[in-house]
């Protein structure tokens, strides 16, 4: 089988417009990620309040047994001295694991602003261009952000 290069002209105006398109879905996907992050912490905490009512009927009703208790005492000051901190292992019915919220894919801000700064970069430089077309070696550094 023998290895034959594949030479594919592209348009720079073509190239242009879908480096643009790029960069407004990378620019959507940046400005989505409060909501997403707001949207899943929410998801959590249902899942762990209902979660937590489940494993205390569980316990009540007796379909979950404790399985080891410890005193744990000290705690980083995050509860008053007239409480003790308690560690309780709980036995369960896998029924109760509800499946968790997944959390959301987000798009770092160093990631955005690098994919930004190239992308902006690139299209800078083919505006300036005269070629009608754009070379292979031009098209292979910016195909990645298509």
């Amino acid at each position: 089988m023998s290895n034959k290069n594949i030479s594919v002209k592209v348009k720079v105006s073509v190239l242009i417009s879908a480096l643009r398109k790029a960069l407004a879905e990378r620019e959507e996907r940046y400005a989505n990620n409060d909501k997403k992050e707001a949207d899943y912490k929410k998801a959590h905490e249902k899942w762990k309040s209902d979660f937590e009512k489940a494993v205390v009927a569980s316990v009540k009703n007796g379909k979950a047994k404790p399985v080891n208790v410890t005193i744990v005492g000290y705690h980083r000051n995050t509860v008053p001295d007239t409480h003790e901190v308690v560690e309780l292992t709980v036995s369960f019915p896998k029924a109760l694991l509800a499946q968790q919220p997944e959390s959301p894919e987000t798009y770092r801000e160093w990631e955005y602003k690098n994919d930004k700064e190239a992308l902006e970069n690139a299209i800078r430089v083919l505006e300036m261009s005269d070629q009608e077309v754009v070379s292979t070696s031009t098209y292979h550094s910016v195909v990645k952000y298509l």
